[in-house]
This record gives structure tokens, C-alpha cells and sequence, in this order.
């Protein structure tokens, strides 16, 4: 047997294995705990060499007519399912994402439907609007007695191209739901 083999096989060295496993798990503990609790570098500030850089919200603006136009258009096509091809040419990409012009025409859309042929009056009502983008509000008000409900419907158009060849597009159509009022809350 040589040396180490002895020292492992001593009664003094295995009676002190478990006391120095013990202690070196405590010190890996205090250390953990230790960085655990440090303070942690704060990079919210910016570098003292360099300029702050200033974002500034874009300037709002009147909507465009045409802006109006395209969302009443996508209204009476794309809603409506009706005129699907013309409702194709004033939708944006992210609605057109992943569909063919063949299943638009099928009316197979991501556009939520409503029956316009039920609808008394919609009302517009603008969110905001900056030179290239604009939001609405677009409330559905149905007959009375057709059976339908009112839905209101959030509907974002966008500017393509620049200057007066640039096309207003439907970008972003969905209806407003509110959120759940627990029953706790009703009674």
C-alpha cells in the first residue's frame, strides 16, 4: 500500500471527511450569500464622457383624409366581406401576413366580420395621429331589432411610400373587449 492509499484508509482521516465536506459547503454558502447581497453596479445612468441622447414623441397631426378614406374603405370591403379585392389592395402587411390574394377572396381574412347590413350608424373617433400613422376608434351601432350588438373595433392605418405616391394601408384592425367584471363585483 502506498502512502495515500493508507492515508484514505485511515479511521483518522475518514472520522474528518464529513467536518471539512461540512465546511467547505458552509463557505460556499456565506458566498453565495455574500454576492446574493452585494450591491449591484447601477447602469442607469449614462457614461459621464457621452451625451444623453433625446428621444422626443412625434409630432401629432391632423389625420389625413385619405387615412379616413382607407379605414371606411376597409369597413365596407374587408369587414363587410364585400369587394374583397378592393379591401386587398388598401390592407397593410400585418394583416396580410401569411394569406394568399386567393384566400382574401375567399373571405378567408384575419379581419373580424361584422354585418354591415345591420349597421344604423359608426361613429370615428380618432386616437391620435402623427404624418405617417393613425388610430381610430370605430363603433358599430346596429339596427334596432336586428339582433346584432354594438362593437367597437380599434383600426390603425399607416402610410406606404413617400410624399403624394404613398398609399394609406390598414395595418391593425380589432375589436375592444373589456376586461371581465368578476360576479363577486356584480351583486
Amino acid at each position: 500500500m502506498n502512502r495515500l492509499q493508507s492515508l484514505l484508509a485511515s479511521k483518522k482521516f475518514q472520522r474528518a471527511l464529513p467536518w471539512a465536506a461540512g465546511a467547505v459547503l458552509a463557505l460556499g454558502v456565506i458566498t453565495f450569500l455574500q454576492v446574493l447581497n452585494s450591491p449591484k453596479k447601477d447602469d442607469s445612468s449614462p457614461d459621464s464622457g457621452g451625451k444623453a441622447r433625446v428621444i422626443s414623441a412625434p409630432q401629432t397631426v391632423p389625420p389625413s383624409p385619405e387615412a379616413r378614406k382607407a379605414v371606411a374603405t376597409f369597413i365596407d370591403t374587408a369587414v363587410a366581406r364585400k369587394n374583397l379585392a378592393l379591401g386587398w389592395k388598401i390592407t397593410g402587411p400585418s394583416l396580410k401576413q401569411g394569406v394568399t390574394y386567393q384566400q382574401w377572396l375567399k373571405g378567408e381574412i384575419p379581419v373580424v366580420p361584422y354585418p354591415m347590413d345591420a349597421v344604423e350608424r359608426a361613429p370615428v373617433r380618432l386616437d391620435w395621429s402623427y404624418p405617417t400613422e393613425a388610430s381610430f376608434a370605430v363603433s358599430l351601432l346596429p339596427k334596432k331589432g336586428s339582433g346584432e350588438k354594438s362593437q367597437t373595433f380599434f383600426v390603425t392605418v399607416k402610410k406606404f411610400g413617400k410624399g403624394t405616391s404613398g398609399k394609406w394601408l390598414v395595418d391593425y384592425w380589432a375589436p375592444y373587449a373589456p376586461p371581465a367584471v368578476p360576479e363577486s363585483f356584480t351583486r
